[in-house]
């Protein structure tokens, strides 16, 4: 009887660590699963997320472009937000010894639901008396597909 017990408390032991150190999905890559649409006058962008891996197709003006890469999802504890960074496969040939990444894009999302993706773009700008980050909101409209 002592014998069967212990079995089964080291079964539900080894079951709880099993389960403790797999990785688990972030809640919110069931709700950015498919396409999404953003649009102003001047440009619009198409982003598509599957499984760790986004596509991203943009109109501005008279210029399209179309990028693929892996996408990631940071929960930042101490702003109490999530960010969804996209970081492209894209290299750039600048010169033969020298290759560029194209650069990473950071959204903080807002709100997210079925419908609708409010998030807000941060840019690193330059300026006289240092780096100084400008935010700008955006909202994302989910393409039925």
């Amino acid at each position: 009887m002592r014998s069967s017990s212990t079995s089964l408390l080291l079964i539900v032991f080894c079951l709880l660590i099993c389960q403790s150190c797999e990785q688990k999905q972030h809640a919110y890559v069931g709700l950015l699963t498919g396409s999404w649409r953003m649009k102003d006058s001047l440009q619009q962008e198409i982003y598509e997320f599957k499984k760790g891996s986004f596509k991203k197709q943009g109109v501005y003006d008279t210029m399209f472009s179309q990028t693929e890469g892996l996408y990631f999802i940071n929960e930042n504890k101490k702003r109490n937000s999530v960010t969804l960074t996209l970081v492209p496969n894209d290299l750039l040939p600048y010169d033969p010894d020298m290759i560029i990444m194209m650069p990473c894009e950071n959204f903080d999302i807002v709100s997210i639901n079925g419908e609708k993706m409010v998030v807000v773009k941060s840019v690193k700008v330059p300026g006289a008396l240092g780096n100084v980050y400008r935010a700008d909101a955006d909202t994302l409209w989910r393409i039925n597909n």
